[in-house]
């Protein structure tokens, strides 16, 4: 057992006879005895030491008893020092009064009875102990949580600083992927467009058409993973919202099956589809509900070999649809399963098996399942065979408003649009592209190289709608744009096509003036559109 702690005990007396006895009475291991001989001595001990009991004479020449208790009572120090004193003389009471008055907590008259003196120094001895052992604690306490204050400050300030790395990174990764899917898109809306206005030529050879056929799906496919990665951002912060109306199951699935249809074709998949014979009505926006069919459909082609089969049913059940896509592909583990909606997952990619894509199809159709209140899951019985994907979707409910969208008008024939149409793009090949299609749809077509070359065109032309890239060199399409609309005003109309899609890229662009944002995806079908929309308003 740890011993105990020291205590020391300052005995007072003018006589060293008188001490020297009260020394062989008190003397003990866990005892520190200090004698001084005058109330003065007392008063400097006291300033240097740490007492547990003060034994004090009452009758001392110059300073007695009394008077050295009321200094010691004076001194924050030794306020609270118990002091026992001691007296052979000064028996009456009113000395006895005088001695607790001046702060005593005992008075003792000499002969001094041994086992009654040490019984009393012995409690004030524990209790002292017991300060100094709260009061250590207490230090260490203080130490602990000094020490583990400034750990959680070195942590919180660590944490604050990661936050901010994080946040900068995040900023970092939108900015890339902002530019990635820019430039990437440049480069794929000539190819996408070049291809359709080859396919539109006739007549064509059926090999030279599977070519162009194939440069068009393949340019298509690579425009559609640049959205979906650009897509997962947008959706992960709340930047996506849907815009619902009553849509009927079986004509977007129709329509979901016809967009995967040549990739089934081209692997030689027997698909089948068993849909009720009346469909029902779903609350959903049928452009994001065609995506996530789409994206359910491509990934079974994917992943089931030449030949294989794939089944697309739908079924209600308790007032949802439940669409189920199951394929008799490689199937999954069940670790695969569990990850499989994360994004940028991947299962097992390979050189033997590069179908993998980015790992962002399936978390899109999970994160739009959940906007629009419904859930996605995936089974397997394992490798080898198969999977099923189960897209649950609530029916729209009886009495349930929804503002229809409206639909798109139908295609302009060649030669019906009169309208002048004046491109300006940095970019050679999609300046060319563009101006291809639009003088085969029969527009009256201006192009400009720069943005310097397009603002004097546009002034002096005064086209009816501009098309203007965004990010060109010198004078960028933002400002085109500001000095076209403040020197034409109202009467031209201004389309910003470009790669940028960030939420802050289409602010940017209409503070500018323009009067549509159109991604550079290549799709012929949207440019055409948005020139519709622009020369009917």
């Amino acid at each position: 057992m740890p011993s105990k702690p020291t205590t020391s005990i300052l005995i007072v007396d003018d006589r060293q006879e008188n001490l020297q006895a009260m020394e062989a009475l008190l003397a003990g291991p866990e005892v520190e005895l200090v004698t001084v001989l005058s109330g003065s001595a007392a008063l400097r001990a006291t300033l240097k030491g740490n007492f547990a009991l003060v034994i004090l004479d009452v009758q001392m020449p110059e300073m007695d008893g009394f008077e050295t208790a009321e200094w010691l009572r004076a001194n924050p120090k030794t306020r609270n020092l118990p002091i026992i004193f001691v007296s052979a003389g000064m028996r009456e009471d009113f000395y006895q009064f005088k001695g607790y008055g001046a702060g005593a907590v005992d008075y003792l008259l000499k002969p001094i009875e041994p086992t009654v003196l040490r019984s009393k120094v012995k409690v004030f001895c524990d209790l002292a102990r017991q300060r100094q052992q709260i009061e250590q604690q207490q230090r260490e306490l203080e130490e602990t949580v000094r020490m583990r204050t400034a750990e959680l400050t070195s942590t919180l300030a660590a944490l604050r600083l990661r936050e901010a790395e994080l946040e900068q990174a995040n900023r970092n990764k939108d900015e890339f992927l902002a530019t990635l899917a820019h430039e990437l898109r440049n480069p794929l809306a000539p190819i996408r467009t070049g291809a359709f206005l080859l396919l539109s030529r006739e007549p064509l050879d059926p090999e030279t058409t599977k070519i162009y056929d194939l440069i068009y799906r393949q340019a298509a496919h690579m425009a559609r993973m640049v959205d979906d990665l650009m897509e997962v951002t947008r959706i992960e912060q709340g930047k996506v919202s849907l815009r619902k109306e009553p849509v009927d199951a079986g004509e977007v699935m129709a329509h979901a099956l016809a967009v995967c249809k040549p990739l089934a074709q081209e692997r030689n998949h027997n698909l089948t589809v068993a849909m009720p014979e009346r469909p029902p009505v779903l609350a959903a926006d049928p452009v994001r509900l065609e995506q996530m069919l789409s994206n359910l459909l491509n990934n079974a082609c994917k992943y089931t070999p030449m030949g294989g089969e794939i089944q697309v049913s739908a079924v209600t059940e308790g007032g949802e649809l439940v669409m189920r896509i199951r394929d008799n592909g490689i199937g999954m583990l069940p670790e695969v399963i569990t990850r499989i909606f994360e994004p940028f997952f991947q299962a097992g990619r390979s050189l033997e098996r590069s179908e993998g894509g980015l790992g962002i199809g399936l978390t899109l159709v999970r994160q739009l399942a959940r906007l629009h209140g419904g859930s996605v899951t995936a089974t397997s019985e394992g490798p080898g065979k198969g999977s099923e994907f189960q897209l649950r979707l609530p029916i729209q409910e009886p009495g349930q408003l929804l503002e229809p969208v409206s639909k798109a008008a139908p295609p302009v024939d060649p030669g019906q649009g009169e309208q002048h149409v004046l491109i300006i793009d940095d970019d050679q090949n999609v300046r060319t592209t563009e101006e291809m299609l639009l003088k085969a749809m029969g527009y009256q077509v201006s192009v400009a190289a720069t943005g310097e070359q397009g603002l004097r065109l546009a002034l002096s032309l005064r086209p009816g709608i501009a098309i203007i890239d965004l990010g060109m060199p010198g004078m960028g399409g933002l400002e085109v744009a500001r000095q076209i609309r403040a020197a034409l005003g109202p009467q031209i109309r201004m389309l910003a096509l470009t790669g940028y899609s960030r939420d802050s890229d289409i602010a940017m662009s209409k503070a500018a003036g323009f009067d549509r944002h159109l991604i550079k995806s290549g799709n012929p079908h949207d440019l055409l559109q948005a020139l519709r929309d622009l020369g009917a308003e």
